[in-house]
């Protein structure tokens, strides 16, 4: 098969050829996949960041300037990670949070809170202000616009910041085993 050249295919694709967008779609999903694939813990979660660029891409194809595809489609790739990532991060803090107060068992209830704590502590470890933006994103719920506003900083730089954050919490191997137990508790206080 021919290659066609980027700034073709994004010609097309901007007058609207399903063909040409199937092209650029067939050339790099897999390439793009791959990336998120690595980062990610679930297939599924991949596949998603991936569908929502190539989604995007087709709805905003009437105005789409892009000089560099490749370039362009690794960035908008490591982008849907971090958002992926903060999306899933923040759902399992708000399940903990909730567990803990909807838990009517206080021993369970006691050991649920030494958990929180201690996460709480590996989060006090972070530099000083890794450790203030990761706060007000996950525990103030503030948007990284917000985030950036506030402490007049840019964007990027609370993006950088937060998946620092991830980072060293994901590299936390015993973070990772409290965590694994507070999944087994909880399993075990539904039941």
């Amino acid at each position: 098969m021919v290659r066609v050249a980027d700034d073709i295919l994004i010609d097309e694709i901007r007058d609207g050829s399903e063909r040409h967008f199937k092209l650029l779609f067939d050339y790099y999903w897999s390439r793009l996949y791959t990336i998120a694939n690595r980062t990610l813990d679930r297939s599924e979660d991949a596949e998603d960041v991936v569908q929502e660029i190539f989604i995007d891409i087709w709805k905003r194809r009437e105005s789409l300037k892009v000089d560099n595809v490749g370039g362009y489609l690794y960035t908008c790739v490591r982008f849907g990670i971090a958002k992926k990532l903060k999306k899933n991060i923040s759902r399992k803090t708000e399940e903990i949070f909730e567990n803990i107060r909807d838990h009517s068992d206080m021993a369970h209830s006691l050991e649920l809170q030494d958990l929180v704590q201690f996460v709480e502590g590996k989060i006090d470890q972070f530099p000083s202000r890794c450790k203030e933006i990761f706060k007000l994103s996950r525990f103030e719920q503030l948007s990284n616009k917000e985030i950036a506003k506030k402490l007049n900083i840019t964007t990027s730089t609370v993006e950088n910041q937060i998946n620092k954050a991830l980072k060293l919490l994901k590299a936390d191997d015993q973070l990772s085993n409290e965590i694994t137990f507070l999944v087994i508790l909880l399993i075990l206080s539904i039941g």
